[in-house]
C-alpha cells in the first residue's frame, strides 16, 4: 500500500522544469506499465502515472503534463476548466525511473510552453497509483471534493515564480 508521495520541483534553466516524484511503498505491490519508447501517448492516467498541471495566475488557461513510468508522455492545453482540450507538442520530456524495495522514483525534465516562461505560475501536482490487486489511489496537493478532480483550480496549490531571462 502506498504510504505517501513526495515531489521535488526545480527550475532547470530559463524554459525548463525538473520534477521528481517519489512513491513510498512496497514496490512489489506497485503496478507499473512496461517500458516503452519515449513517445507521446494518450490515456496514461489509466495506470500508474504522474501528472503536473500548470496555470498562470489569474488565467483560466492551463496545461496538463502526464509522465508515465514507461517513459511515454503527454501534454494537453485547456482554455478553461476541462474545456478546449488540445494536444500540445514540445520537445519530448526526459523521463527516468529508479526504485528499491521501499520506493519508486520518477524524474521528468521538460520545457515550458512558449509564453509561459517568464510569468508567475501555479502548479497542481498529482499521481495515479495502481497496485497489483487493481486498487488505485489518487494523490494531489488538494482534493476539493470527495471525487478526485486534478483539473479543479483548487488543486493548483503550489505557486512558482518562473525562471527569469537575464
Amino acid at each position: 500500500m502506498t504510504e505517501h508521495i513526495n515531489v521535488e520541483i526545480r527550475t532547470a534553466g530559463v524554459a525548463r522544469l525538473f520534477a521528481r516524484y517519489v512513491v513510498e511503498c512496497d514496490t512489489s505491490m506497485l503496478m507499473l506499465p512496461e517500458p516503452f519508447a519515449p513517445v507521446r501517448s494518450d490515456r496514461l492516467w489509466q495506470t500508474t502515472c504522474f501528472e503536473m498541471f500548470i496555470g498562470q495566475r489569474g488565467s483560466a488557461r492551463y496545461f496538463e503534463y502526464n509522465f508515465s513510468p514507461s517513459t511515454e508522455w503527454a501534454l494537453y492545453r485547456f482554455s478553461d476548466y476541462r474545456k478546449g482540450m488540445a494536444e500540445e507538442m514540445i520537445r519530448r520530456p526526459r523521463i527516468t525511473c529508479d526504485y528499491s524495495e521501499s520506493h519508486f522514483g520518477l524524474n521528468a525534465e521538460f520545457e515550458l510552453p512558449e509564453g509561459w516562461r517568464d510569468v508567475p505560475l501555479v502548479l497542481g501536482l498529482a499521481a495515479v497509483v495502481e497496485e497489483s490487486e487493481g486498487n488505485k489511489s489518487y494523490w494531489a496537493l488538494a482534493h476539493p471534493s470527495d471525487e478526485p478532480d486534478f483539473h479543479h483550480k483548487d488543486c493548483f496549490a503550489l505557486p512558482l515564480d518562473a525562471p527569469r531571462v537575464s
